[in-house]
């Protein structure tokens, strides 16, 4: 994907969770810097800067760090949030992200668009329109923050869940 559609589906993404204003806009930061890594430092395209497993460790240990730091730790959580978004969104590609650094084996899910294609702008929006359509039952049901079960509660957020059954029917 180019870096517009990149930021486009990552901030739809992330409002669609849940996260609040300014982890959107980290989000969309982080959702450039694989690509900006290649560009700086003139590496191979979609070669160890989109190793997923950088970013889900990052991501893993900013978990942790959130509730020692919670600036910080929320600063590097929504960054790596970013760049793991757009290894999502490239992995769709025909071209696909690597699985490991230094092999040939390729994630590749759904080989739904090739890159300056019409297709990716084809997914681009779709993927935006279903963020849209996701939020806007979250909003009907009023269920604002993204929770995913008991267990992960703070995967996101660093919120504790809400108490069960919250949201579940609309109010009359």
């Amino acid at each position: 994907m180019t870096w517009k559609n990149h930021k486009l589906v990552s901030i739809a993404i992330a409002y669609a969770i849940g996260l609040p204003l300014e982890g959107i806009a980290v989000v969309a930061i982080g959702s450039i810097i694989p690509d900006f890594i290649e560009f700086v430092f003139k590496m191979k395209h979609r070669g160890v800067s989109h190793f997923w497993g950088i970013y889900a460790l990052l991501f893993l240990f900013a978990t942790y760090h959130a509730f020692q730091q919670p600036i910080a730790g929320l600063i590097i959580k929504w960054t790596s949030l970013g760049c793991l978004l757009h290894l999502f969104e490239d992995a769709m590609s025909k071209a696909g992200i690597p699985m490991f650094p230094g092999t040939f084996k390729r994630i590749k899910l759904g080989l739904l668009y090739k890159t300056k294609y019409p297709s990716e702008a084809i997914v681009a929006l779709a993927i935006i329109v279903l963020c849209g359509l996701v939020k806007a039952i979250k909003i009907y049901l009023h269920t604002d923050t993204w929770q995913p079960t008991v267990l992960f509660w703070n995967v996101i957020n660093c919120q504790p869940p809400l108490p069960y059954g919250r949201g579940l029917h609309r109010k009359v």
